[in-house]
């Protein structure tokens, strides 16, 4: 989105009598700050109980135990650590494939009459299946490149990206002891991400294709990111094979030690 905002999309003509590009324009149902909130805080806070709840397995004792060792806190953090930047990293890719196909394509939004300014149609003269190239937006230049960057849809580009990596982040993570609250916990995740990619169809902002098509990017980099670009699947060293006893360790070294100079 940001490299869109910076180059212009190409420049597209219309055809005069294309019906799918006269709706009105409607205010957004999700903004796009709404979507960046929703889709970067419910990963990070997924992503922050999960850890916490690995940690908690090794415990063995009631959640309000609070007291932990200093390695099950650095192995908290460098996991979370580790986690957030896979998210992040393939949130960048996410957002630079989903911009060039923007700027490349430049398909005009549903809403493009409207949001360019009626009077373009003036230049369509009698011919009504005229296709028009030479014009200009009466609304100006900003309002004439937003309505040329219909595909792909960003909101479910993101959208989808942040549900898929949350989903399979929670099905490595999550250990529940019944069968129901993870598969409900992802299902509604899935869902949150699939309305709000039809919002941008209810508010004109995208034709279902450009949706069709962010949902195959957003999905398909969350896949490969998690799988095959970080391993995040890949099993972790145990938490009481990192460093169970510091203290414990350097007797046992200490009384080898003592032992072969004896011998």
């Amino acid at each position: 989105m940001a490299l869109a905002m910076i180059l212009a999309p190409f420049r597209r003509g219309f055809f005069c009598d294309d019906d799918s590009i006269m709706l009105p324009n409607l205010e957004s149902i999700v903004s796009t700050s709404a979507l960046y909130w929703i889709a970067l805080t419910v990963p990070i806070l997924l992503i922050l109980w999960g850890e916490f709840a690995a940690i908690r397995r090794n415990k063995n004792s009631k959640w309000w135990y609070h007291h932990y060792e200093k390695h099950e806190i650095v192995h908290y953090f460098r996991n979370v650590l580790r986690k957030l930047i896979c998210f992040g990293s393939g949130e960048l890719y996410q957002e630079l494939i989903t911009s060039i196909g923007k700027i490349t394509v430049g398909r005009l939004r549903p809403n493009f009459i409207a949001v360019c300014g009626t009077d373009v149609l003036k230049a369509c003269r009698n011919n009504t299946h005229q296709y028009v190239y030479n014009y200009t937006c009466p609304n100006g230049e900003d309002a004439a490149n937003e309505s040329r960057s219909s595909f792909p849809s960003g909101h479910a580009a993101l959208s989808f990206y942040a549900a898929v990596f949350t989903v399979l982040y929670l099905q490595k993570r999550l250990k529940f002891e019944t069968l129901f609250w993870k598969p409900l916990i992802q299902c509604c995740i899935l869902l949150l991400a699939w309305w709000v990619s039809l919002t941008r169809v209810m508010d004109n902002h995208h034709h279902m294709s450009d949706v069709i098509a962010g949902i195959f990017i957003g999905s398909g980099i969350a896949i490969i990111n998690v799988i095959w670009v970080h391993s995040l699947f890949e099993e972790e060293e145990p938490l009481h094979n990192l460093n169970s006893n510091p203290d414990s360790s350097k007797k046992s070294s200490s009384e080898t030690e003592s032992l072969l100079q004896k011998g």
